[in-house]
């Protein structure tokens, strides 16, 4: 594929040069693992369009004039520069070049959700239930549901779509891709076929997933895992997208509760923006740092309107947790003992309890089977 340098900003153009590098490198490991690494490998790029873009780049750095690279803006040209403060794709939840993995165990609704939040989203329906906004353009690329199945999903969140919005309804902004073969981003032609889709379709937003069918090499692999991360990188850095990945969380060990974090390189918990676990309760659990401030909910509740709708009352998100906490610990337990779990009165635990009555008559007999 080509790059047109000339949309893409000082900054963008780093961030392309970088990753670039970094494939490349990945590569060179992954093609023989033993080969001593230099500190700053040279680059080739075989593809002529290609190679000459990343040549630009590279040289680009330079002055016009040869005289070298030009001296760097300053804290205050960088704070002043003239961009909005926040870009937000989906308001106060993602900005533009993000990147987020949502995790999750087998069969807890994470492809439901995801699902969801891109249709609703192409139709400027808030996630979570804020205001309206204007709706972005969305592309799903779902590398594991077969069709059929992807199909008749997607069919029942329509009805729902459509109702809300009514004739304001847009298909187009909504775009999807099944794949359940999967990519290898391994391979010169599937970074291709992902990038000639983007440039296609020029999403604000990209769903994919799930991580581990991303490439065909270990997943527990450093290596594999930065020519994957590289390949999304440079994806987001030339057509602007926002990134959000399925993945699945590691099985449990040695008795311990399953990790929240995904399965496979340790480079997976820190690429991403926003690391966040959706729990069988329907806990949103963050479990990496954020790096900015957003507003994603504490909880979801299944059932509704839609398959997941945003928990939004105190009361609610107590009764979730105290699900949780039942369900992790297998027994019921004493109005007292959930207060000092959760950290919050014992009368707090019975009103919500007593709101959420039907509930909490199910679960109890759930784990008294």
């Amino acid at each position: 594929m080509t790059f047109d340098l000339a949309a893409l900003t000082a900054d963008e153009a780093d961030v392309l040069l970088h990753d670039m590098a970094e494939i490349v490198s990945a590569k060179r490991m992954l093609e023989d693992p033993d080969a001593p690494r230099a500190p700053e490998p040279p680059v080739i790029v075989e593809d002529p369009a290609t190679a000459a873009a990343f040549e630009a780049l590279q040289l680009g750095r330079a002055s016009s004039n040869g005289s070298g690279p030009k001296l760097s803006r300053t804290v205050d040209e960088f704070i002043d520069e003239d961009e909005p403060e926040h870009d937000f794709k989906v308001p106060n939840v993602i900005e533009t070049r993000e990147r987020v993995i949502l995790t999750g165990g087998e069969g807890q609704g994470k492809s439901t959700f995801l699902r969801q939040f891109g249709y609703q989203s192409s139709q400027g329906l808030h996630p979570f239930g804020g205001a309206d906004f204007e709706p972005i353009s969305v592309l799903l690329v779902d590398l594991e549901n077969p069709r059929a199945q992807l199909r008749r999903k997607l069919r029942e969140l329509r009805v729902v779509v459509r109702q809300v919005v009514g004739g304001d309804y847009d298909p187009t902004r909504f775009r999807v891709i099944p794949r359940p073969e999967g990519l290898n981003l391994l391979e010169p032609d599937d970074r291709e076929w992902l990038y000639g889709r983007l440039d296609a379709n020029r999403p604000d937003l990209l769903i994919i997933g799930p991580l581990y069918k991303l490439a065909l090499g270990d997943p527990t692999s450093e290596e594999v895992a930065r020519l994957v991360a590289g390949t999304l990188d440079v994806a987001m850095a030339r057509f602007g997208v926002s990134v959000l990945v399925e993945a699945h969380s590691p099985y449990a060990s040695g008795g311990a509760k399953r990790p929240l974090r995904p399965y496979g390189a340790s480079l997976w918990s820190r690429w991403p923006d926003f690391g966040i676990h959706l729990a069988e309760s329907g806990a949103l659990i963050h479990w990496r740092g954020p790096r900015d401030e957003r507003q994603w909910p504490e909880m979801l509740t299944r059932g509704g309107e839609w398959p997941w709708t945003a928990v939004t009352t105190s009361r609610e998100v107590t009764f979730v947790r105290i699900c949780e906490v039942i369900r992790d610990r297998g027994r019921k337990l004493s109005l007292r003992d959930l207060g000092q779990l959760l950290q919050v009165p014992k009368s707090t635990v019975d009103r919500a309890i007593k709101a959420n009555q039907k509930q909490w008559d199910a679960l109890m007999s759930e784990v008294t089977e």
